[in-house]
């Protein structure tokens, strides 16, 4: 029951985390938005980049994603 309990309480802290990453996110993505929209024509390196961080944001999602399934996986243990 106490490593339940104690899973329970790291997969708590690991959402607050994962959260935090994801406004995180939504700010990046709001910057690049505001990027786009007063810019013409990007450099070609701009544009490299802006694709590896989507790439990048793309797997916080997934990990969000996962932690999630985690959690409500261990919310029907705990139940």
């Amino acid at each position: 029951m106490e490593q339940l309990t104690t899973a329970w309480k790291q997969y708590g802290e690991d959402v607050q985390q994962t959260a935090q990453q994801v406004r995180m996110v939504q700010q990046n993505i709001e910057q690049y938005a505001n990027m786009v929209q007063n810019t013409v024509t990007l450099p070609v390196d701009t544009m490299n980049r802006m694709v590896g961080d989507f790439n990048r944001l793309s797997g916080y999602v997934e990990r969000v994603s996962a932690r999630t399934g985690e959690i409500n996986g261990m919310k029907d243990l705990y139940n």
